[in-house]
């Protein structure tokens, strides 16, 4: 990841992490752990936290041999997880990155997390859905400047659209909007982010996990042989992920219609050749009966609602590149009489949903049961796209440690002029040896090579070829 590596060490050269207590709670796997090992090389303090369903435990093992503090661990229920994240919150921490703003959240709430804030500089949010809690009425929040939207808040759930009625979440991943009390950066609103991340990243990476999901074995060829010609697919949301994931169904061959509450959108959904029908949820109710899949990319709760899962054909495809919990409203579907069935292959399983009228309805097939695909059930996005992210996370800790004292309480936007830079930076490095990260990406790669049991001959193989390759350069 040259392009995070360069940043960080730009900040380590000038003495700004030094002594630093940083919180990262990120999905926890290779590339997060990357990024918190160069910011204990750099001199800070780290600490992790990861969510059960975002945990891989080799990855945390990796760090913890590596003298990072690591609150994670992939079987906690979520009594467990609540547990971990206090301890992690109460850390004395300087900076928090974190994704979703579980976490940033939480140290709001002093019966949870008394004296979170008591240190804390301030904190940066990688999610759209993530900001939106955060951006309550009244609060420091900058949604629009001269770079257009970025930055602007996006229409949230309503009676006639998506989101209709919170789901009764409790614990670690409740909603609870908070009002900043602490600077936070908008590092998903930075377009070096969201332009990369969100449009390219979360729709290929989502569509591949779901395709290894329904067969492992043959996915690629079967992707390689007729792609998706034939599949109709239903995006529901139509924001930079819905976008990114619909424009990769069309390129596969597959056809799309769409979805949304905004009409600004579903308008730009139709100039870019995709299905459309009315707005909000009485369009999706009327596109569902024609969808072979059906993907939600709101970040919104009960975006699928119970109707518009009795509304689906039978056999039915349904899984969430959003990101929140209930984003598929499992719960009013088992509250209306939906049953569970197992299926032998890794997160699939299928719901039988009763009709609206409580007779016999269709079968649905859920995918991790409805959690944000790529990060549950997948590898997350591509090295080169969080390597852009991480940057954009890099940057907004240099803007708070910059400012400490001097930024106001709410939600600040990344300057054009650090967001141009990681830009610029990447293009600069594009051409770049792999060398330029030799030391942490190949310690977590080595580590997790000699964790590894079961791999076959032909992978052990091709793993160390691509060892081979990068000592070269």
């Amino acid at each position: 990841m040259p392009i995070t590596v360069a940043a960080v060490q730009a900040l380590a050269t000038r003495g700004l992490l030094k002594g630093r207590r940083i919180g990262v709670s990120l999905v926890l796997e290779p590339k997060t752990a990357v990024l918190a090992l160069l910011l204990a090389e750099a001199g800070a303090e780290v600490f992790v936290f990861g969510h059960a369903s975002e945990t891989r435990d080799d990855v945390a093992d990796v760090l913890r041999g590596a003298g990072v503090t690591v609150f994670a661990e992939s079987t906690a229920d979520p009594a467990r997880e609540e547990a971990l994240a206090r301890q992690f919150l109460a850390q004395g921490l300087h900076l928090l990155l974190d994704d979703g703003s579980h976490l940033i959240r939480m140290a709001h709430d002093p019966g949870r997390a008394p004296g979170a804030l008591d240190h804390m500089i301030g904190c940066a949010e990688e999610t759209t859905s993530g900001l939106r809690p955060l951006r309550t009425p009244g609060s420091a929040s900058v949604p629009t400047d001269d770079r257009g939207q970025v930055g602007a808040e996006e229409p949230k759930g309503r009676a006639d659209g998506f989101g209709q009625g919170e789901p009764p979440v409790r614990g670690l991943r409740q909603r609870t909007p908070v009002r900043p009390a602490i600077p936070v950066m908008a590092s998903n609103d930075a377009r070096s982010k969201t332009l990369f991340d969100n449009a390219y990243g979360t729709g290929q990476s989502c569509l591949m996990t779901a395709l290894d999901l329904l067969d492992p074995d043959h996915s690629d060829r079967a992707l390689a042989r007729s792609g998706l010609v034939g599949t109709r697919v239903l995006v529901l949301g139509y924001g930079d992920v819905g976008r990114g994931f619909a424009r990769l169904v069309r390129g596969l061959g597959g056809e799309v219609d769409v979805a949304e509450i905004d009409p600004v959108r579903l308008l730009q959904a139709r100039m870019d050749g995709c299905g459309t029908g009315a707005l909000g949820h009485e369009g999706a109710l009327a596109l569902a009966p024609g969808a072979h899949w059906i993907v939600s990319a709101t970040g919104e709760p009960h975006t699928v609602t119970a109707d518009l899962l009795a509304a689906a054909r039978d056999g039915a495809l349904c899984f969430v590149i959003g990101g929140v919990d209930q984003e598929i409203a499992v719960d009013q579907a088992v509250a209306r009489g939906a049953t569970w069935q197992t299926d032998p292959r890794r997160a699939v399983e299928h719901l039988r949903v009763p009709d609206r009228a409580g007779g016999p309805g269709p079968l649905v097939t859920i995918l991790d049961r409805g959690g944000c695909l790529n990060c549950t059930a997948g590898e997350g996005n591509p090295i080169e796209i969080m390597d852009l992210s991480f940057a954009v996370q890099v940057a907004a800790l240099e803007h708070l440690l910059l400012g400490e004292g001097a930024l106001a309480p709410g939600i600040h936007l990344l300057p054009k002029e650090a967001d141009d830079a990681v830009a610029a930076a990447a293009i600069s490095l594009a051409s770049a040896s792999p060398a330029l990260a030799p030391v942490t990406v190949k310690l977590v790669e080595k580590a997790l090579k000699d964790e590894s049991h079961g791999m076959t001959d032909e992978s052990q193989q091709m793993n160390d070829e691509s060892q081979t390759t990068d000592d070269k350069h």
